[in-house]
């Protein structure tokens, strides 16, 4: 346990682990983006994967080389269940995640563990495990059991199970995203390449397990290109459930302002096909919303009218872990229907009001002379009964006299009509 050995190539391996650990703090970060938690394990799993090789290669006793084979071992179980539970969860399929599915892909894990824990005192695993030397180093030499076949097997199996459906959630995306995605599965088959070199005892670089600096170097292009193009954090398969199946236009903009994606009512909206909108600034279709949409905090909604249809326009800023800009998500309501109500409904009440304004009425108690019959006013002067009504409503008076006050006024106008009528 004592002895060690140095090689220059162990300084990549370092370097490779480290890296892959601060990758794993900095997926713990980007919590809560859907597949972040199983990245940051993933992460951490080929860290330890790659100190666990690291530092069983510069060990020289059979015993050191036991113990960090159980430390690489542990990352080597670990990275091939993360990769897959990740892969499951960034394509919006954990409800896949049951207790029931979780205990059947753990059961060759843990008897493939256990073998490698109690790897002495059985030919299961390892045929042969002995010491040599190699290049002026003191490496182990290895014949595979069954138990390696096994758990090959398995590891393959579940590798090409997170690739397939990595590439499936690749064909469900929209073009633009598919072109993006395209290399994050080519970078991350090419990481098993050199594994099958090192098994099949076709290594180029051996002695050396040439596996982990792949795995490492993948791991960090796969971030790089989900944190270049961003909203692959929000799309893979989400793209169809909400695209596909939201009655309101959806554009996703860029921190440029730049339509970046769009869904099929938003180009009927726009008048427009997908491959003449994308990549084009938003103000090209909507420029009346122009300065709306460039400032820091958008109201939350307005109304824009399109082709004599009427939309209400709601923008949410997106921004990434340290609040920088992302992009917006605008989504685009049709109101005509409600806003012809609306106008209707205005128009309804300013026609009341002003029917209202021409109807006066006469309320509450009205002083009247008892003989004359004139009312007094507010003021305290007095009115003829037709002149207080007449001020105070939209009645009008128009004179007559009744037979009483004929007979009163005009006794000699009504005693010869009486006569002529006999």
């Amino acid at each position: 346990m004592t002895a060690w050995q140095f090689t220059p190539i162990a300084y990549l391996y370092f370097v490779a682990a480290v890296s892959a650990l601060l990758l794993g703090v900095y997926a713990y970060r980007l919590r809560p983006v859907r597949g972040t938690t199983y990245f940051c394990l993933l992460s951490i799993s080929v860290s330890i994967w790659t100190w666990g090789y690291i530092l069983g290669l510069l060990n020289t006793s059979l015993s050191g080389k036991l113990l960090f084979l159980r430390l690489e071992y542990l990352g080597i179980i670990a990275t091939n269940i993360f990769w897959l539970l990740f892969i499951i969860t960034y394509i919006y399929h954990n409800h896949w995640l049951t207790h029931t599915t979780l205990t059947l892909l753990s059961v060759v894990p843990i008897v493939t563990y256990i073998q490698i824990l109690t790897v002495e005192q059985h030919s299961f695993f390892y045929h042969i495990y002995e010491l040599t030397n190699t290049n002026n180093l003191v490496v182990t030499h290895k014949v595979y059991g069954i138990g390696f076949i096994l758990w090959t097997i398995y590891a393959y199996t579940t590798f090409f199970i997170g690739e397939m459906l990595l590439i499936w959630s690749i064909f469900r995306m929209p073009d633009q995203f598919r072109k993006q995605a395209i290399p994050i599965v080519s970078i991350v088959a090419m990481a098993m390449i050199p594994n099958f070199l090192y098994i099949t005892n076709s290594n180029p670089i051996a002695p050396y397990d040439p596996t982990p600096l792949p795995f490492v170097i993948s791991s960090i292009l796969f971030v790089l290109m989900i944190r270049h193009y961003g909203f692959l954090n929000i799309v893979p398969v989400a793209h169809n459930l909400i695209f596909k199946n939201v009655n309101s236009g959806i554009i996703i903009l860029d921190e440029h302002h730049r339509i970046i994606d769009i869904n099929p009512i938003a180009t009927d909206i726009i008048n427009s096909t997908q491959q003449d909108i994308l990549g084009k600034p938003l103000a090209n279709f909507f420029p009346e919303i122009k300065d709306h949409i460039q400032t820091k905090n958008p109201k939350s909604n307005i109304e824009i009218t399109k082709e004599e249809q009427t939309y209400e326009l709601q923008a949410t800023p997106l921004s990434y872990h340290k609040n920088e800009s992302a992009g917006q998500i605008l989504m685009l309501y049709d109101v005509t229907a409600r806003t012809f109500l609306e106008q209707q409904q205005s128009l309804l009440i300013k026609e009341l009001r002003e029917a209202l304004d021409q109807v006066k009425t006469l309320t509450g108690l009205l002083p009247i002379c008892a003989n004359c019959k004139q009312i007094r006013d507010p003021d305290g002067a007095w009115q003829q009964v037709e002149t207080y009504i007449q001020s105070r409503s939209s009645a009008h008076f128009t004179h007559s006299i009744c037979p009483t006050c004929v007979e009163e006024l005009y006794p000699d106008y009504i005693q010869r009509r009486k006569q002529k009528s006999q």
